[in-house]
């Protein structure tokens, strides 16, 4: 629910320290000041990989922001180990300003990162600060350019009243997902409540001024609250995580014009590319397991190519795939296999369903309603990637959540895919 607001943070914060950090602040010359932002992060482990993707998603949505201002900007991560720990916090920050960083945002509960950042300014170093949660304005009145405030009364209201009406109950309430955006009014962009950016900026931001492809010459206050503006619409008409979008190893993770789908989001788990650093490793199971998965797919997709690239025949290919993957299973619980589908959705060969080989499953939905083939078969033409679905667990009789992650198979219009069960 957070990670728009995020973006915003980047070309505000972003934007002040451009303005004001070096002399003519108002002039063009400033584009050209490589800045060196900060995100001080709890450890992802402590809640599991699903709360991972939230933190990635909301570390990159800062960076993108932060780069739209200044594309030369940079931003490193530094990852804590607990959700309050103000004295790991001061240090992270201090290290951070040592190091050359002007910019700090921070997930840990307290103010001190604010604080921290009101000291040094008024020591003659600005360092700008983006408050996380509460209202902490009036802590860092010098050094807190905006933040994102939660209205948790929205959210609680919410969940009591169809928990009350029945809709909500012990058997479902674990699977309930909220996603939702500006227009429910639970996230709030500002410092302080009812004020987005701190007023002692909004002179600095009104004159500095960028030019937007759509938008043409605007000032970064105006464009900060045209971008309010458009995502709080119900059609949500700006959406941060929207290509070109490229990784750490300026792969195209996102492609130009497109907007990544709740999938993307809810499994992203990987940095844009002006990030410094990198995820924390992991003993989760499921983090290894979703590697071993993209590993067996990309070794299987690339050996499958190889060895049916010379073979003309249909049949005789379809043969071969099926022989190939019917006796591979891989986790300890052995619910790893793998698949096979054309990319018009018609199962091509599949090691455990022996009764879908042939079918066309273009239209097959998932107990959540999901078009499961046909959103495998759009990443695989994508290049390849993961999808969540539900599907029936080769260990019981009933669908469970599922991670899926697919490719092409080089020279063919055929895709492989294996996947894992999160429960």
């Amino acid at each position: 629910m957070s990670q728009k607001y995020l973006f915003l943070a980047g070309l505000t914060i972003i934007a002040i320290l451009i303005a004001t950090s070096i002399p003519g602040y108002a002039t063009s010359q400033t584009q050209d000041k490589k800045i060196k932002a900060a995100f001080i992060y709890v450890d992802p482990k402590d809640s599991g990989w699903n709360y991972m993707h939230e933190v990635v998603r909301r570390i990159n949505a800062f960076a993108l922001g932060a780069k739209k201002t200044n594309p030369g900007a940079t931003v490193d991560v530094r990852w804590l180990f607990a959700w309050y720990d103000p004295t790991e916090a001061r240090t992270a920050a201090q290290s951070l300003i040592k190091e050359g960083c002007d910019v700090l945002a921070f997930t840990e509960d307290t103010p001190t990162v604010v604080k921290v950042g009101q000291e040094y300014t008024e020591k003659g170093k600005p360092v700008y600060t983006f408050a996380n949660y509460s209202p902490m304005q009036k802590l860092g009145p010098d050094s807190c350019v905006s933040g994102h405030l939660v209205h948790w009364e929205v959210l609680y209201e919410d969940i009591l009243t169809k928990a009350y009406a029945g809709i909500y109950t012990s058997q479902n309430l674990a699977d309930v997902d909220y996603w939702w955006m500006l227009q429910e009014k639970v996230v709030e962009l500002g410092g302080e409540f009812d004020v987005p950016v701190n007023p002692k900026f909004e002179p600095i931001l009104r004159q500095r001024k960028i030019i937007d492809p759509v938008l043409e010459e605007i000032s970064i206050y105006d464009l900060v609250m045209k971008r309010l503006e458009q995502m709080s619409e119900v059609a949500v008409l700006f959406d941060p995580f929207t290509g070109p979008i490229k990784d750490q190893e300026s792969k195209v993770r996102i492609g130009a014009g497109r907007r990544t789908n709740h999938d993307e989001l809810s499994l992203m788990d990987w940095f844009v590319e002006n990030i410094v650093g990198a995820l924390p490793l992991s003993s989760d199971d499921l983090v290894c397991e979703k590697r071993i998965a993209a590993v067996a797919v990309h070794s299987a997709a690339v050996g499958l190519g190889g060895i049916i690239k010379n073979i003309t025949n249909e049949k005789d290919r379809i043969e071969l795939i099926r022989a190939f993957i019917t006796p591979i299973r891989f986790y300890p619980d052995k619910s790893g296999y793998f698949y096979v589908y054309d990319t018009d959705c018609v199962n091509i060969a599949h090691a455990v369903q022996k009764d879908l080989q042939g079918r066309n499953l273009y239209n097959y939905q998932d107990i959540k309603g999901k078009f499961v083939i046909r959103e495998l078969a759009v990443r695989a033409k994508e290049g390849g990637g993961f999808v969540e679905y539900h599907w029936v667990h080769p260990n019981s009789e009933d669908e469970h959540k599922k991670i899926g992650y697919v490719e092409l198979i080089p020279g063919t219009d055929y895709f492989i895919g294996d996947g894992v069960y999160s429960n």
